[in-house]
């Protein structure tokens, strides 16, 4: 038996509604908490995809969904002046990925912004 595929607005949609929640998590720990500049905005388009922009201290990570599909992550150090891109997926059609892989996304995303947020990238 074959693992279901999912349609691309389906890996979308959980990919969005587990980032979220993780994101705003983020903003209420302690470091974040003590933080000058701590803020957290979504932004969605009209048939363009959804932009999720976290903000503490030096560190600014940027979450982008577009609507073909493709999912990245960016991580600007404004203080060194650095930037880390991880690409999560390139822009793909229906019933490319399964269950399980959109779940390795999730969790390659956030080991991506707790490392970013600590400094470790």
């Amino acid at each position: 038996m074959t693992p279901q595929t999912l349609r691309r607005l389906d890996v979308k949609k959980q990919f969005i509604e587990k980032i979220e929640p993780f994101a705003h998590r983020q903003t209420l720990k302690s470091k974040a908490v003590n933080a000058s500049k701590t803020t957290m905005s979504i932004q969605r388009y009209n048939h363009s995809g959804t932009k999720i922009q976290l903000r503490i201290g030096y560190s600014k990570v940027l979450i982008r969904i577009f609507s073909n599909g493709k999912i990245n992550l960016t991580h600007y150090d404004l203080f060194f002046d650095r930037e880390e891109t991880l690409e999560i997926t390139d822009a793909f059609d229906n019933g490319v990925y399964t269950q399980d892989e959109v779940d390795g996304f999730i969790k390659q995303a956030k080991i991506f912004i707790k490392q970013a947020l600590k400094g470790e990238l």
